[in-house]
């Protein structure tokens, strides 16, 4: 395919990025440019993008055609993220253009053209190399041609630039100028992704007894600082290997190949013959070189120039050249392009299959290969070299130079073809076995057989195999005993708060303890600080850690905390580190607990001076990770995502975050005493969109990257090797999959990114988990369906997720590979999943934000996920325990929990065995719901319901104040309340919470409870209320006045504390206007109840009082079980005197009953239709 233009481009350079983004330069020649071309669908098309490079480029602008100072030399690299570098020789140095978004080019800080014209910085240099390594390093390399001929001449340098080609203040001469060796073609810069090392080769200068015969190896191992240099090969006496660069590569495997053309030389014409294409491999980065194999075979190919290469796996390359059956390179000749593989190129003996590419012949006449000495007595229409580059699937790409098809002047133009079969360059090793889960099991609710607990659900597995699970919303723990096949009913740990209503949740097992019970942290996200507890008995109990309590809350003002534990300072020490993310300035922080003395003073994780604002910010934002610990250094590392400078908003302040980045510090030295200092890192940078104006060509778009998706995961494993995981946006595609990579040197470059989910569908939220040296699980929500998970609609039946497990065994080898299992045994949601946090339209976010995977130390993975899409239940966590497949440990320890925590309750998915059971003792019967309906008007006139909460324990109630739904006998009870309000005030009449509509506070946690109001103007408070008396009052916004209804829910029975009796005032009215409480009894047996209608005993404290009350009680389904008017009157008036709760005046009413567990209802009415304000009283009795 012949790109797109009319102008002469020749030497054409091809890269393709990680998303599949094809990039294709050519020069023009000096000073005419470079030009630059990009395919986002795989070839079949390319765009024009103009010239970026040229000192005159108008800054965020493309150059002209034909106006570019460049164009000698192009050489061209993407980084791991999509960062695009463009070099440009010109006559007085070497221009550096820099793109990070796709080479769209733009106006704003981001989107345009970087463009540096003196990149290199020592005059009079030729032939630059370019060679991008991690998210922002670049290299060049260049030749110095001062005084040709001389030993002070031709010196190679290499540039190194940290911020992504802006700048290049590293310049290292490669050898010294007193070196009897020195370069005369130079060959490109390599560096190994895995190690960083870099390479380069050339051929010497006929000086001090060196020949053209030889090639010479350039390597850096401290990041071009300093070189090394040895001879490579050395050819036979009378050749030529300067036809015309030679050329370098690396494998996945670390292994180092190079290619060259050698030749036959008349060194009295200057011409050369018998040209053959070689290639020599080392498997000791360059320290010695299997002997060189010739690679061109048969006839029509017997004379082969211009060798490139590249290489995918260990042992794997692909070659390509021109090639003719000419003896001598002054002949006329058709050439063709060729290309052939080997997968053995380590090996004694490599093999080639050799194809010709295409079936058009390419050029017609002699080639010179004498450089810019070929003057007028050679051809040099195809210049020095064409290039080859490899896709993320590692089919062969290929830019080359064509003077035949594409016009009659015989002037060079680019064209384009691709591997479309035949083996791949990537053959990676075996992947491990899959895994299967056991039948998974969601977490119990309060209440026997129910469900319960929110989204975002966290795990960790202790030294003895106990599974702790956590989730928000509720600030619950779950504890199993028994390898999950059940867990305990939730707990609250910091139940002695509360007013505490759960926001993110965090737990630790920590220290391990070999001889009782592992310690466990909780760390609960309030309004104010992060609260948090310690258990030391397995759960049962909680407590504020410190001396008094003092390390019960840490880090003020802070959004998402996680921990991580550390022998340290000393072995017999222990550590607690906390890491959040500060609210208002989106700083990264960190805090020490040691010995359970008190929490350190933060220290910041923020010291890159692009991540502070100012003065290289705009709108900083932060998305935090885990943090971590390598146990034997102590080193503490952090991990989050950031924006940009550009900040890639997609809505503001919460714009895209492209970029992962890493905070590492030394571990605490002594008690109070933060971690740190800390230096950031960064482990990926993505890209940015493309420009809405000026508007880039029609094909070119690029998407953005959004790396938060929304925390990153990070996990160290045994061996001390760090992975972290995150899913982004495909900037080609907009697909959303999830991504790992792989640090080796404790954090400071960062191998990969390698993609890990499979399929054309969706991933996102992954979670890592790590164990021995390779060995690392990723958990991630994922469909089959191809959507942008953003924008799908909600619960869209055609759009189901389920939960996913990808486990790889060589995480920490240059070429890693994962097996992906299904975890959930069932759709766990459907349709869209924002990742946008807070800015999440309502209901698109109902997963939250991540969920966990964690490994026991059988070596086995635990999951706890969120699932929204079973029928009947609000989202809730579920269990996955992995039932068969590779274990993450290679030495597992089949610990059992240790004893000490609550006896689990079985869920429905385990089955009974035929062994007696003996019949439990009854439940105690508990309230768990009482409401009253009144009419509410304005002043005294308000509803008001008191209740009471009795026992040793803190309880989970909601408590709502309904109006627009309320309805009786299927229709709308006329008058309602059409905007209720409630207020809930302590037994001092202090307000403890409000709320007007119930979707503007704790829509998250009331929707996790299942109550969530039918009407989005009606009142909903959830909370955790210690022991104690309370007030609801239930107004109408705005004075406006209907009949009303005010319910409290215990949402969290249990048998340590109760909600034990009923008080609602209200006016009564007639006919609908009158009080009617409701109440629900459960557990095992009956219970005496005793009912009150109040009214006289109001006098002197409220004005208007009813004086004559009249009850009824109700049973289920409206029948009347017994009424009152004056309760001395009643039957057992001697029985409601002994309870000590008789009314103090006779015209007040009152029935006692022994009540089986049902839903009961009493109507308080005037006598006569009489009206005033009264009291509908409900009292649970001791039988």
């Amino acid at each position: 395919t012949p790109l797109p233009l009319g102008f002469q481009d020749v030497e054409p350079e091809i890269k393709v990025d990680l998303f599949g983004n094809i990039y294709v330069t050519a020069i023009e020649g000096v000073p005419a440019g470079v030009d630059l071309w990009k395919s986002i669908d795989k070839g079949a098309t390319f765009k024009y993008l103009g010239q970026p490079d040229g000192a005159q480029c108008p800054v965020g602008s493309m150059c002209s055609n034909d106006a570019g100072l460049g164009g000698g030399d192009d050489s061209i690299d993407v980084s791991p993220g999509g960062y695009l570098y463009v070099s440009s020789l010109w006559l007085g140095s070497v221009t550096m253009s820099a793109s990070y978004d796709g080479g769209t080019g733009g106006i704003q800080p981001g989107q345009k053209w970087e463009v540096n014209p003196a990149a290199a910085a020592v005059p009079s240099d030729d032939r630059q190399w370019v060679a991008a390594y991690g998210p922002e390093t670049v290299y060049m390399s260049y030749r110095q041609i001062l005084a040709a001929g001389a030993n002070t001449s031709n010196v190679i340098f290499v540039a190194k630039s940290t911020d992504g080609g802006k700048t290049f203040p590293q310049q290292v001469a490669t050898f010294p100028v007193t070196s009897a060796v020195t370069a005369r073609r130079e060959g490109n810069l390599v560096v190994d992704p895995y190690t960083g090392n870099l390479y380069t080769s050339f051929r010497p200068q006929e000086l001090n007894g060196h020949t053209r015969a030889e090639l010479w190896l350039l390597k850096s191992t401290d990041g071009g600082s300093t070189w090394a240099m040895t001879k490579a090969y050395q050819g036979p006496a009378g050749t030529d290997i300067g036809n015309v660069f030679p050329v370098m590569a690396v494998d996945r495997g670390g292994n180092l190949h190079l290619a060259f053309s050698q030749c036959s030389f008349d060194s009295t014409t200057g011409n050369s013959s018998n040209c053959k294409v070689y290639l020599m491999s080392s498997t000791d980065q360059g320290q010695t070189w299997l002997p060189a194999v010739q690679v061109n075979n048969g006839p029509e190919t017997s004379y082969a120039i211009l060798p490139w290469m590249t290489a995918g796996s260990p042992g794997v390359v692909d070659l390509t050249w021109y090639g003719s059956n000419i003896t001598t390179s002054t002949q006329s000749a058709d050439w063709h392009l060729y290309f052939a593989q080997t997968t053995n190129a380590t090996s004694a003996t490599p093999t080639f299959t050799q194809v010709q590419a295409i079936s058009q012949v390419v050029h017609k006449k002699d080639i010179c290969l004498k450089g810019g000495a070929c003057g007028s007595t050679g051809n040099r229409s195809l210049a020095e070299y064409y290039q080859i580059a490899l896709d993320p699937d590692g089919n062969a790409h290929i830019a080359f130079t064509d003077t035949v098809n594409s016009n009659t002047t015989g002037d060079g133009r680019t064209w384009y073809t691709k591997q479309i079969d035949g083996p791949r360059a990537y053959a990676p090793p075996a992947p491990p076995a899959a895994s299967t889960f056991a039948a998974n099991v969601p977490m119990p609710g309060t209440s026997p057989g129910s469900i319960g607990g929110g989204p975002e659900p966290g795990i960790k597995v202790d030294s003895h195999n106990c599974i702790y699970t956590t989730a928000p919303g509720n600030p619950f723990v779950w504890k199993s005993s028994d390898k999950g096949l059940s867990f305990t009913r939730p707990v609250n740990p910091v139940a002695d708060e509360p007013t505490l209503t759960g926001g993110d949740e965090e737990i630790l097992p920590f220290p391990p303890n070999p001889t009782g019970l592992d310690s466990v942290y909780f760390g609960d996200l309030g309004l104010s600080s992060v609260h948090v507890r310690k258990s030391t008995d397995g759960g049962q109990t909680w407590f504020k850690p410190g001396p008094g309590g003092a390390a019960g809350d840490v880090a003020i003002s802070s959004d998402r905390q996680w921990y991580s534990g550390d022998r340290a300072p000393a072995a017999t020490d222990f550590t607690i580190y906390e890491m959040d993310h500060e609210l208002s300035t989106e700083d990264i922080r960190f805090h020490a607990l040691t010995n359970d003395t008190a929490w350190s003073p933060d220290a910041s994780g923020i010291t890159s001076s692009e991540l502070i604002l100012p003065p290289d910010s705009t709108i900083v934002n932060t998305n935090p990770g885990p943090v971590t610990v390598d146990t034997k250094t102590h080193q503490v590392f952090g991990f989050f995502n950031a924006s940009t400078l550009r900040n890639n908003a997609v809505q503001p302040p919460f714009g895209k975050m492209p970029n992962v980045w890493e905070a590492t510090g030394p571990g605490s030295a002594a008690a109070g005493v933060p971690p740190g200092p800390f230096t950031n890192f960064p482990v990926f940078k993505g890209v940015f969109d493309s420009p809405a104006t000026p508007a880039p060509p029609a094909g070119t778009q690029t998407f953005g990257t959004n790396a938060s998706n929304d925390f990153p995961a990070a996990a160290i494993d045994n061996a001390g090797n760090l992975y972290v995981a995150w899913a982004m946006n495909n900037a080609r595609t907009n697909r959303y999959s999830v991504w790992f990579a792989a640090s080796h040197d404790h954090g400071k470059n960062f191998y990969g990114p390698f993609e890990v989910s499979q399929g054309i569908g969706a991933a996102v939220m992954p979670w890592i988990a790590a164990g021995d040296d390779g060995r690392a699980e990723i958990v991630y929500y994922g469909t089959s369906a191809a959507v942008d998970p953003n924008t799908v609609a909600k619960d869209d039946k055609n759009v189901s997720w389920n939960v996913f497990f990808a486990q790889t065994l060589n995480a920490s080898a240059r070429e890693p590979v994962f097996t992906v299992s299904q975890a959930s045994d069932h759709i766990n949601h459907f349709g869209v999943i924002c990742n946008l946090g807070l800015l999440c339209a309502s209901g698109t976010r109902t997963l939250a934000d991540f969920f966990q995977v964690a490994i026991g130390p059988d070596g086995v993975a635990n999951i706890v996920y969120a699932d929204d899409a079973t029928t009947g239940a609000s989202t809730h966590p579920v269990f996955a325990r992995q039932a068969t497949g590779p274990l993450a440990l290679t030495n597992p320890v089949a610990a059992q929990c240790v004893a000490g925590a609550p006896s689990p309750t079985p869920t429905a998915t385990v089955s009974p065995t035929a062994s007696p059971t003996p019949q439990p003792t009854p439940a105690q019967v508990q309230l768990l719901n009482i409401s009253g309906r009144a009419r509410v008007d304005t002043g005294d006139n308000v509803s008001i319901a008191g209740f009471i909460i009795s026992g040793q324990r803190s309880k989970r109630v909601v408590v709502r104040g309904i109006g627009p739904s309320m309805t009786a006998g299927g229709a709308a009870v006329p008058g309602r309340l059409m905007d209720p309000f409630i207020e809930l005030h302590d037994n001092a009449g202090r307000l403890i919470r409000s709320n007007d509509n119930w979707r503007s506070d704790q829509q998250q946690e009331i929707q996790a409870t299942g109550l969530a109001p039918g009407d989005d103007r009606e009142s909903a408070i959830v909370l955790t209320l210690a022991p104690d008396t309370y007030t609801v009052i239930l107004r109408g916004a705005n004075n406006t006045m209907g009949i009303g209804l005010i319910e409290v829910y215990n949402v969290s029975s249990t048998t340590e504390s109760e909600l034990g009796n009923l008080s609602v005032r209200g006016n009564v009215l007639t006919g609908d206007n009158v009080l009617i409480d409701g109440l629900i009894l459960r557990g095992g047996t009956s219970k005496r109840v005793l009912f009150r209608a109040i009214g006289p005993e109001l006098n002197g404290v409220v004005s208007g009082a009813l004086q004559d009350p009249m009850m009824e009680l109700h049973g289920e389904n409206g029948a009347l079980l017994m009424s009152n008017d004056d309760w001395h009157q009643a039957p057992n008036a001697a029985e409601i005197q002994a309870t000590g709760l008789a009314p103090k005046d006779d015209r007040e009413s009152a029935i006692l009953m022994t009540l089986p567990p049902a839903n009961y209802t009493t109507i308080v009415r005037g006598k006569g239709n009489t009206t005033g304000i009264a009291l509908n009283e409900a009292y649970k009795l001791q039988n």
